[in-house]
Parts: structure tokens; C-alpha cells; sequence
């Protein structure tokens, strides 16, 4: 058997030039594949050529998290 191509976070992060806590947040939200190991998550190589294809069809990313004041406006539980 294959072992299959595991990226972490960080190396997700690097490949897509983008901070690690986004690649976090994408894969939170569901926008960006992945498979739990443990406590970790993984992105396999298929999972993010999946991702490149949504991207290149749709042509951006969704945000990775909602606007800085909503984020803070939930810490202090309230609703924006």
C-alpha cells in the first residue's frame, strides 16, 4: 500500500503563502478538506488539488473568518 501525502498546517500554509492560522480556519469552516490524526490535522495532496479547483472555478477563497469586530463582539458574548 501507498502511504498517502500528508501536509500539515504549516506546509499547507507555505505552499499557499498564507498564514498557518488561515489554513486552520479554512479547514474549521469546511472550505479546505483534511483527515484528523489524533489531535492534528492533515491535508492530503488530493484534498488540496480539490482546493485549487474550487479556486481556479470559483475564482477567490470565502474569507477565513468573519470581520476582527464580529470575533471580538463573540469573545465578549454578545451578537453583532
Amino acid at each position: 500500500m501507498r502511504e498517502p501525502d500528508l501536509l500539515t498546517t504549516r506546509e499547507v500554509a507555505a505552499i499557499l503563502r498564507v498564514d498557518p492560522g488561515t489554513v486552520k480556519r479554512w479547514l474549521a469552516q469546511g472550505v479546505l478538506g483534511s483527515v484528523k490524526l489524533g489531535r492534528h490535522r492533515r491535508v492530503t495532496r488530493a484534498q488540496l488539488e480539490a482546493f485549487f479547483d474550487r479556486l481556479e472555478r470559483e475564482g477567490s477563497v470565502p474569507p477565513a473568518w468573519p470581520h476582527s469586530h464580529d470575533a471580538a463582539a463573540r469573545r465578549k458574548g454578545s451578537t453583532p
